[in-house]
């Protein structure tokens, strides 16, 4: 499981957090039993908000806490039921509910708010035991503002909006335009290999490609070379193309090698911070650069097991 964590990274977030979400207030609730004080986790966020401001509304609450007021309501509803809270008409308007809390409720702070502190107490010393958890409260403060500014799904829109290019593994339909993209990238890098010059259809017979396409043109590939020991992997792209498939060429060959031990050797534009990063994260160790010709750029050069 730790291991999937690890592979989905940002995409595993939210299973993540809830999950501790989960073992958080499991821990809180045994602590409550423990102590033998009827208090439900469930039940912080308004008795907090109520002890700290007073007499609100369901919309005043639900603001405070950034939750919608049916969620409030659930949460009103158990505390009413036990007593705990009592809902009267507003003043001038009946339609509108104010939410205070009972006298039961107060004799009950006075037993749940030491722990309370003890509990804020031991979960700092927790955040403080980590380099980074103890900054969690910031990022997440970061990452709900983030999320206030522009939701994930705004932001995923936008991109697929943009995105103008198409990915396919290669065909022989495929081998002119590849051969211009190929060509290309070589005047720029220099040749790893005559044979891509000598005899580029052999190779690519023993070779899995992978294309990004912008309107019938290939503007990014992804090709492996396999070897008798090990192989060696080559992102392939034009000068002026900087765009999110180099990620996704990447990705997409790491996955499609299948389970095995194979050493690998990857080369990419010394420049691609973004696909450097990501090897990283795969466990892939930055080796050196390379020019295969005393005029071509440098490429980055990557080693691990695929």
């Amino acid at each position: 499981m730790a291991r999937t964590f690890e592979d989905a990274g940002e995409l595993i977030l939210g299973t993540r957090l809830k999950r501790l979400g989960d073992r958080f207030l499991d821990e809180v609730s045994t602590i409550y039993k423990n102590s033998g004080i009827g208090f439900e986790p469930s039940w912080f966020a308004v008795f907090f908000t109520l002890d700290r401001y007073g007499n609100l509304t369901m919309s005043e609450i639900a603001d405070s806490l950034g939750i919608t007021q049916s969620a409030i309501s659930q949460i009103v509803s158990s505390l009413e039921k036990n007593k705990l809270v009592k809902i009267e008409q507003a003043d001038g308007d009946k339609r509108v509910r104010v939410v205070s809390l009972t006298d039961n409720a107060l004799k009950l702070l006075l037993t749940v708010k030491p722990i309370w502190h003890l509990i804020k107490i031991k979960m700092k010393e927790m955040l403080d035991e980590g380099k980074s958890s103890r900054h969690m409260l910031n990022a997440l403060g970061e990452l709900e503002h983030s999320f206030a500014d522009k939701s994930l799904s705004e932001r995923v829109a936008e991109s697929m909006e943009k995105k103008n290019y198409k990915i396919e593994p290669y065909s022989d339909s495929h081998f002119l335009e590849f051969k211009r993209l190929l060509f290309s990238w070589m005047f720029s890098y220099g040749a790893p290999d005559i044979k891509l010059i000598n005899n580029l259809q052999a190779v690519i017979k023993n070779s899995r490609i992978i294309i990004a396409f912008r309107d019938k043109n290939a503007i990014a590939a992804v090709m492996t070379l396999r070897k008798r020991v090990n192989k060696d992997i080559f992102l392939i792209n034009k000068n002026d193309f900087n765009d999110e498939a180099d990620f996704i060429l990447v990705e997409e060959a790491l996955n499609s090698q299948g389970e095995g031990q194979a050493a690998a050797r990857i080369y990419l534009d010394s420049d691609n911070s973004s696909v450097e990063n990501f090897l990283k994260e795969k466990g892939f160790n930055y080796k050196n650069v390379v020019k295969f010709s005393d005029s071509a750029k440098k490429l980055s050069v990557f080693e691990g097991i695929l």
